[in-house]
Order: structure tokens, then sequence, then C-alpha cells
């Protein structure tokens, strides 16, 4: 199984972007993809809802999908795809930090085994000391 990052919010890891601030809020959503399990992620004020990662993650990849409930809720229309779940990065970049948490309205809570897998099997996420809360 391959687990992939997509920061939609453009270098968030790199140091581009936020490298100077205490805390950038984040959402993200685990979705499940054929050979792959996706954690798609963006600051809350980029994409206030999980359902717009969904959707940006769908508009790069042409899958089919539709707004049920703008801006509440996108559903995946592709067999192989399932959105496993959501929640909230609190990323402290000045103290290599980051505390998932919480849970998507839409999509519900993230799995912790998904979650842990991605973490273990990412070298962003290696220098990072990280806390998985529900």
């Amino acid at each position: 199984m391959k687990y992939t990052l997509i920061d939609l919010s453009d270098s968030l890891f790199n140091g581009d972007k936020g490298s100077h601030l205490d805390c950038i809020t984040c959402k993200f959503v685990l979705i499940d993809a054929p050979d792959e399990v996706a954690m798609v992620f963006g600051t809350i004020e980029e994409f206030p809802y999980h359902a717009t990662l969904v959707d940006r993650f769908c508009k790069q990849r042409q899958l089919a999908c539709e707004w049920i409930k703008r801006p509440d809720l996108v559903e995946l229309f592709e067999p192989d795809y399932d959105i496993l779940g959501g929640g909230y990065m609190d990323f402290r970049p000045v103290e290599r930090f980051i505390t998932f948490s919480g849970a998507s309205t839409a999509y519900g809570s993230f799995p912790q085994l998904e979650l842990s897998a991605v973490l273990d099997n990412s070298p962003v996420f290696a220098s990072y000391r990280t806390i998985v809360s529900k």
C-alpha cells in the first residue's frame, strides 16, 4: 500500500508558508484510492469545509463527484474510491509538532489505523512529533 500526502496549501511543509507562525490549523481527509491511501489537507482559511478538500482532490484527478449540499458535502462517484473520514491538524512549524484531532461533520471521524499508517510511512512527518487524539 502506498501512502500519499496531498498538500493543497502549496508547500506547507517546506517552509514556504507560515514557517514563522506559532500554529497553522488545517483540515484533512483520508481517501482510500486504488493502491493508495491519500491524506488531503489544507489550511482552514483556504479550505473552510472538508468538502472543499474532496472537491479539489476530485478535480485534480478528474474523478466524478457532485456537490450534494454546498458547501458541506461533496459525494465521490468512483467505485474504487472511498472517503474514510477527516479531522483537524494543528501544525506548529517552529516547535516541529503536529496534533491530529476532531472529526468531519460530512465524512465522520478519521480512522486512527489509516492515519497512523500515513504518519509512519511519510518522510515528511518523520521530523515532527505527532499526537493523535479523538
